[in-house]
């Protein structure tokens, strides 16, 4: 019986991940790398390598690679505070799941831009936990996160199931044994997700995927 799902927050709960790759584009200029399009998608959306190839092409300390980042991450919260992030179909879609399962975020995000996206959503309220990146050692596209999140609900992996957007959180996700249902964004469109048990344009085709699961 299908009891919990768990939800990626950027690109699925919210229109972000344009603005994670803007800032993170613009950083990296400053500092005299391109971040094509083709290079952020595989440093921060099929693998978990971020901005470290960037600092070991460059000969970065650890030290400066957590400075760049936090850079990074300071213009991607001013993102978050003044732009538009909405996704359409997101707040009803939560609420129909909010009625029939517990719903748990499992996201990348640091919690400092989590929280900020959220108190402009409003969509705290349907949520029983959060797992963030502070949560864990190995982020997606390890299966921790989901195997942090279902210990965290107490639930099987047979009695949940997750929404992603990316390759990254797709292996994740099944990597903890999970069905996983995937909602790609225009960043992510082209990536293999030959093991979704389905690939939907909108979160709310999503929302409906399940509950012909659960009926």
């Amino acid at each position: 019986m299908l009891t919990t799902i768990f939800l990626d927050n950027d690109g699925v709960l919210a229109d972000t991940e344009k603005y994670y790759f803007e800032a993170s584009r613009y950083i990296a200029q400053k500092y005299g790398y391109e971040m094509t399009k083709e290079k952020y998608l595989e440093f921060f959306l099929r693998t978990n390598g971020g901005f470290r190839p960037v600092g070991k092409q460059l000969g970065w300390s650890e030290e400066k690679l957590a400075s760049v980042r936090a850079e990074r991450d300071a213009v991607y919260a001013e993102y978050l505070r003044t732009r538009e992030i909405t996704l359409p179909g997101v707040a009803e879609g939560l609420e129909k799941l909010s009625k029939q399962f517990d719903l748990c975020v499992v996201t990348s995000s640091p919690r400092r831009c989590f929280d900020i996206i959220h108190d402009r959503t409003g969509f705290m309220r349907f949520f029983r936990r959060v797992v963030d990146e502070e949560q864990v050692t190995n982020h997606k596209p390890h299966p921790e996160p989901y195997l942090t999140a279902l210990a965290a609900m107490n639930v099987l992996p047979g009695n949940g199931l997750a929404i992603e957007d990316s390759e990254r959180g797709l292996r994740s996700a099944t990597g903890a044994g999970l069905r996983c249902i995937v909602v790609p964004r225009e960043l992510t469109k082209d990536q293999d997700f030959s093991k979704a048990i389905a690939v939907k344009e909108t979160f709310l085709e999503a929302v409906e995927v399940i509950e012909r699961i659960n009926n």
